[in-house]
């Protein structure tokens, strides 16, 4: 494996529920990118890039087995320049999250998306916007374009991202008055802090995606014990449990 970092590529796939495998693995490489950062004669390498394609919530057969969803907290509580874990809620979303990942360097990238066929969001454009943000408000799907939304909702990951777009829109239906904000997320890093991790949100930007005082459903594709360890857990609700 060094000799494919050495060789500037890097990528391994594998099933959510197996890559406990390499845990290990990714702790000792996430330790020596460290260390080897901190060198100046030593050039960065290419990142080591994580594709989880078979995941909890699209099983065909043997899901009992298949579930668990814990790498992602084992990632995310390494240093902040290191780890980067993305989940792109669709196709051309995970075309770009991959261009960024494979241009990267000196990173362990995470990369969760299904291999099941999912809709289509955004078109190339706006996701690649999106991507690059790795944050925002979907005003194409809420209502509250202009006003304080009653009410947020947001969503990590491909399915979670089904389930609030169909939330959204079964409660426009049936309550017409709510006012609704989607908020997605690509890149997880940004619900942490910006003095926390580099990809983080300042609390202002952070408060004006979700306001100060208004309720937030989460629907997130791991545990909800990883908002804490991203630092603002208070008022995400989690809908996956």
């Amino acid at each position: 494996m060094l000799g494919a970092f050495l060789r500037d590529v890097i990528a391994l796939n594998d099933e959510a529920a197996f890559i406990h495998i390499v845990d290990s693995m990714f702790n000792q490489h996430a330790k020596w990118l460290k260390v080897t950062a901190q060198l100046p004669w030593r050039r960065d390498i290419a990142s080591l890039n994580y594709l989880l394609s078979s995941h909890v919530w699209q099983q065909d057969h043997n899901g009992f087995t298949h579930q668990d969803r814990g790498f992602l907290d084992h990632v995310v509580n390494k240093k902040a320049d290191i780890v980067r874990v993305y989940l792109p809620p669709d196709s051309n979303c995970l075309l770009s999250v991959a261009d960024h990942c494979l241009r990267s360097r000196h990173y362990v990238n995470v990369v969760v998306a299904g291999k099941r066929a999912m809709p289509q969001w955004l078109n190339m454009d706006a996701a690649v916007v999106h991507c690059t943000e790795g944050i925002g408000i979907w005003e194409w799907a809420g209502n509250d374009r202009g006003v304080e939304p009653d009410v947020v909702l947001a969503c990590c990951g491909d399915t979670p991202t089904l389930e609030v777009l169909a939330a959204v829109s079964i409660l426009r239906e049936h309550l017409p008055d709510l006012k609704i904000r989607a908020v997605n997320v690509v890149d997880l890093m940004r619900l942490q802090s910006a003095s926390e991790h580099p990809h983080g949100l300042s609390d202002r930007d952070y408060d004006t995606l979700f306001t100060t005082d208004k309720h937030i459903i989460f629907a997130f594709h791991g545990y909800p014990g990883i908002k804490v360890d991203l630092g603002r857990s208070a008022r995400l609700l989690a809908a996956h449990q």
